[in-house]
């Protein structure tokens, strides 16, 4: 069976990259196709590295998207419905909008899309820029926009079938798509082993790992850092950069990127991982963060909900003073740290690569009542 993966875009490496990882790990003969590829970003012995990754934008528009990447939105769709992938059994896309859009031959094709969650920025979610609302782009981004999600919805038609990431991005895909879907949580890694033989006993700090973007709510434990006086680590890096420096005092600090290993040792430090995110998709963060057995000060929304247990492994706040309150009377001593690590456990690599191909198997099955190898 020749498999195609399909994914909007492959020039960071987050969440989503590492999902796409543990797909090809399940399917090592897959070739890729995205609009951009850029391998520096990925480790040498990454799968996606070693993958057979093909562009779909043309030579002549990839000079220009490290600057305009936002601005030609609007041509995505072009480029990737006139993708020739007749030559494959079945598509996997990746992502939340273009990578759906793909044509396929019904009946002899099978599609499933593995749904990040649907646009954030086309359905009025928080999301990496707000440039969009800016007055005068604003005439041109709502006619725009209309277009995309007219677009989108049809193009959420098109696979045999429909996995999300979490309960929060199935209940996204069934109000704006109308079509159900399954909940296949993404893996989560934790990088290190015997998690419990190297966690410090005197924490000294709370941690934040994130892309520093306004959407993630990082303002906010910033404030509630700064009034308590209490000493914050920030990892990432992003637009938002120095405006989020501004708003700091001294307890703050900026590490900027840090590798897999770096960050494995703050954890080893660190009292308690903020998540100050609202609404978020899933949320691997968090579960990386109780891989080492490290607790969770969570914004009560979003994928977190379903992912920590409340007491256990995590607690929510809602707000600026709620987070305060938090914060004042945290005692990382309640949160065990064995507890942390075995609820990551339910998220592990192995988990989701299980589950993946047995629901694409089930999907190859219910569609042809055979499977060819």
């Amino acid at each position: 069976m020749k498999i195609a993966i399909v994914c909007d875009y492959l020039n960071v490496y987050g969440g989503a990259e590492r999902t796409l990882e543990s797909v090809l790990e399940i399917y090592p003969k897959a070739q890729v196709f995205t609009s951009i590829f850029d391998p520096s970003k990925f480790r040498p012995e990454s799968p996606i590295r070693k993958a057979k990754v093909h562009t779909v934008l043309p030579a002549y528009f990839l000079i220009f998207t490290s600057y305009f990447l936002k601005h030609i939105t609007f041509v995505m769709p072009y480029f990737f419905e006139r993708l020739d992938l007749s030559a494959f059994d079945l598509i996997i896309s990746l992502g939340t909008i273009w990578s759906k859009g793909v044509k396929t031959e019904s009946g002899r094709q099978k599609h499933i899309f593995y749904c990040l969650t649907p646009p954030r920025f086309l359905y009025k979610y928080p999301s990496a820029t707000s440039k969009r609302n800016v007055w005068y782009y604003r005439p041109f981004t709502t006619i725009l926009d209309h277009w995309l999600r007219i677009w989108d919805f049809n193009a959420a038609q098109k696979p045999t079938q429909i996995i999300s990431i979490s309960e929060e991005v199935q209940r996204r895909v069934k109000k704006f798509y109308r079509r159900d879907s399954v909940v296949i949580y993404p893996p989560v890694e934790s990088g290190i082993k015997n998690q419990e033989a190297k966690i410090k006993k005197d924490r000294e700090y709370y941690l934040i790992v994130s892309r520093l973007a306004a959407y993630k709510g990082i303002d906010v434990a910033i404030k509630a850092c700064n009034e308590l006086k209490l000493p914050l680590k920030i990892v990432g890096t992003g637009r938002e950069g120095s405006s989020l420096k501004a708003l700091s005092g001294p307890t703050i600090e900026f590490l900027g990127f840090r590798s897999d290993d770096e960050i494995n040792e703050l954890y080893k430090g660190a009292k308690a991982l903020i998540f100050p995110t609202p609404d978020e998709d899933f949320g691997i963060v968090p579960l990386e963060a109780n891989a080492h057995g490290v607790s969770v000060i969570a914004h009560r929304s979003g994928g977190p909900l379903e992912t920590l247990v409340e007491g256990k492994t995590g607690v929510y706040f809602e707000g600026l003073d709620g987070l305060k309150h938090l914060l004042a009377g945290f005692n990382e001593s309640i949160f065990s740290s064995e507890g942390c690590i075995q609820n990551a456990g339910r998220f592990s690599r192995e988990i989701f690569k299980d589950e993946f191909s047995k629901e694409v198997l089930s999907c190859l099955e219910k569609s042809t009542g055979t499977l060819t190898s």
